[in-house]
């Protein structure tokens, strides 16, 4: 529930401007887009928030975002379980220093 009220006030305040702080790309972009591209991958769903959807396929064409995502997203469709990745890491590394 508090994660549906972020992002309607995020919702709110896009139908103010075309992106975060204006109606041109900026820093703010370049922090906020990450944060929202990693809870999508987590399986975050913005069907509720159509202008924030908008937002974000507005700014994933973007050059610099297309760069910045990690490779593992495209090619694994998402929703990787990162503490069973990191639990795999430890295991691998305790046997290799029995």
């Amino acid at each position: 529930q508090l994660i549906d009220q972020e992002l309607a006030f995020w919702e709110m305040y896009l139908t103010k401007t075309t992106f975060i702080a204006c109606d041109h790309f900026t820093l703010a972009d370049c922090a906020f887009y990450p944060v929202i591209a990693y809870l999508i991958h987590r399986g975050l769903n913005l069907d509720k928030f159509p202008v924030l959807k908008n937002y974000i396929n507005t700014i994933k064409t973007k050059p610099a975002a297309i760069k910045s995502h990690p490779i593992d997203w495209a090619e694994k469709g998402g929703k990787i379980n990162i503490f069973r990745v990191v639990n795999n890491i430890v295991i691998n590394s305790n046997k290799e220093n029995e």
